[in-house]
């Protein structure tokens, strides 16, 4: 009916399942297709035959899955497993593996905790618990906040102020995202008590982003059925930032997100700006150590980060022409995929593809070389990308198609060592939809990030 190809529910129903479906997962009530297929079973409308045809695709995919080998799994071995010692261990080594340094201009981060005696925390992520609670998972973990890890890490060293400063939405929105306006009475004493803390304050960190799905005080900006008109900060957070930064007082942005938001203000005005996805419950510790140096940051952004709406789609990876922007009055990524930085440097050397001439079934490995040439440990995750000189079809312009994480002391060196079959990384699908490997020239690309290619190698498919 939504498609007025059926003049009432019963009849879409019978020409869906005739039509072969045999799933459907929308949660609605059985008067919606299950007691209309009951009936057009009972009318003669829809065969037994069909439905145990329907039936019978499903039982044949869990059968072959081996859901039925052991139907009824022990409980037991979740609560075991749920909110473990080790579960916890790795929840916390993942919070951060993720933080992303965005940032850092002047090697602003990381900062000595002693020389500050008192540090404003504000934004509506600041003390917010929703970026590690969905109604996918758990709703009750316990979230170690951007505040509490602040005050946790300061006890004894330094004065925790906090002022939320803003919602994650304003009082109009979701109206305001096309209908702008200022703040409200309300909204403004909110910023200005954040800003009066900061001009006490020695350093403000402002966390600011998105909140998913959590309580139903919170209104979504991210998450299932959460589409929105725009990618900038929602509500009053980019006033929040720039009235901190009118200060003239140090400080740093933090962002937890769904989504790669527009931070046009944040980079405008910020020295330096920490990102994690939805970090987890221990994503507030993570950015904290990341603060003041107890973990070098070495996460890689997992899309493009670009400056407006209007730019979509400004994708990776892309067709040849497809990100061309000559005629945008906006150009250019804020962050392109796969960038990353950190508080040491590295240099990249010596790449070798062996072999360098491979039949269309083979394999190939790509050898190089990475030197940590700062003055503190960090990681690095260097990207391989590859691109088809010419194919029988147009193909991206760059793919990645592999990556590494090497830990490295100040001054060391380390051969990294990235496998490659041809058949898994090196196809296209030709003009009958074929999976196939084309004879030719490769260009074998090996970068810090999707844009900041290091080393270029050549690698030949032969017919």
């Amino acid at each position: 009916t939504k498609h007025h190809v059926a003049g009432n529910p019963k009849e879409a129903v019978r020409q869906t399942i005739l039509a072969g479906m045999n799933v459907r997962t929308t949660f609605t009530k059985p008067e919606t297709y299950v007691l209309p297929l009951r009936e057009l079973i009972k009318d003669g409308a829809v065969a037994m035959d069909v439905v145990d045809s329907r039936v019978r695709d499903v039982l044949r995919v869990k059968f072959r899955r081996g859901l039925f080998d052991k139907p009824y799994r022990p409980l037991a071995e979740a609560d075991k497993v749920a909110m473990s010692q080790e579960s916890m261990a790795l929840s916390l080594r993942a919070s951060r593996e993720a933080v992303v340094l965005l940032k850092n201009t002047n090697n602003f981060l990381p900062l000595k905790p002693d020389a500050f005696q008192t540090i404003d925390v504000c934004g509506p992520n600041a003390d917010s618990v929703e970026y590690a609670r969905q109604h996918y998972g758990p709703l009750t973990n316990d979230t170690i906040t951007v505040r509490r890890a602040l005050e946790k890490f300061g006890n004894g060293r330094f004065k925790v102020l906090h002022a939320r400063g803003c919602d994650f939405t304003d009082d109009r929105w979701p109206e305001s995202e096309i209908l702008p306006e200022d703040p409200n009475p309300a909204e403004q004493a909110e910023i200005d008590a954040a800003v009066a803390n900061a001009r006490k304050a020695d350093l403000t960190v402002v966390v600011v982003g998105d909140t998913p799905y959590g309580s139903k005080a919170t209104r979504t900006t991210c998450g299932e059925n959460n589409s929105r008109t725009g990618l900038a900060l929602a509500g009053h957070q980019d006033l929040l930032v720039r009235a901190i930064a009118a200060t003239g007082k140090p400080f740093v942005v933090v962002h937890f997100s769904g989504r790669p938001n527009a931070l046009n203000w944040p980079n405008k005005v910020a020295p330096a700006i920490l990102h994690s996805f939805l970090p987890g419950p221990f994503g507030g510790q993570a950015t904290v150590e990341a603060i003041f140096g107890d973990i070098n940051p070495a996460g890689k952004t997992t899309t493009n980060f670009v400056k407006s709406t209007g730019q979509l789609p400004l994708a990776f990876p892309a067709k040849p022409g497809a990100n061309t922007e000559s005629t945008r009055a906006v150009n250019g990524y804020l962050w392109p995929f796969g960038h990353g930085i950190s508080y040491t440097s590295f240099a990249y050397k010596n790449l070798r593809l062996e072999p360098a001439e491979i039949p269309a079934d083979g394999k190939f490995t790509a050898t190089f070389e990475i030197t940590n040439t700062g003055k503190v440990a960090g990681a690095e995750i260097p990207q391989l990308y590859f691109h088809q000189r010419v194919s029988s079809l147009t193909t991206y312009e760059r793919q990645l198609r592999g990556f590494d994480r090497v830990t490295l002391a100040p001054g060391e060196s380390r051969s990294v060592v990235i496998p490659v079959d041809a058949r898994e990384a090196l196809w296209l699908l030709d003009e009958d939809m074929r999976k196939v490997v084309e004879p030719g020239v490769f260009d074998i690309l090996i970068g810090a990030s999707s844009q900041d290619i290091r080393l270029k190698g050549e690698l030949t498919v032969k017919p």
